[in-house]
């Protein structure tokens, strides 16, 4: 589990949150997920990449380094190896790494982690060097 004095949450700006509702409303429209591991489904539709590009220049990531899950059950973990990794609140109320966390923060882990994701959650994850989830 990764420790509370590496993670950090900032507050996104009010672009980002507009920008979150607009994807939100598409992401629910999807039913294209696969189940990565117990509790944990990646987002798998073909126009994940276009709908999320928006957000993802406002957060100032590259879509091709950012995932979509769904937390069914929980704790879910996600598996960063190296790097950083942004997880971005997307839609309902849950605990990264049994902090609450809100719509509207951005959370960062700055090493290699095991985060627990509780659910009901869907987030935006994001790496600056590569990561890969729980199989």
């Amino acid at each position: 589990m990764a420790e509370q004095n590496n993670l950090k949450q900032t507050v996104v700006s009010p672009t980002v949150i507009k920008e979150i509702g607009t994807f939100v409303r598409w992401l629910n429209t999807t039913k294209n997920w696969r189940k990565v591991h117990s509790g944990l489904h990646g987002c798998t539709d073909p126009q994940l990449k276009s709908n999320m590009a928006p957000l993802c220049r406002e957060l100032n990531i590259s879509e091709d380094t950012a995932n979509v899950f769904r937390t069914s059950a929980g704790p879910s973990p996600i598996y960063s190896s190296k790097g950083t990794i942004h997880i971005i609140p997307l839609q309902g109320s849950g605990r990264i790494s049994g902090q609450e966390v809100q719509i509207g923060r951005a959370v960062t882990y700055n090493e290699a982690v095991s985060i627990p994701i509780e659910p009901p959650l869907d987030i935006l994850v994001s790496t600056e060097e590569e990561a890969e989830e729980a199989s």
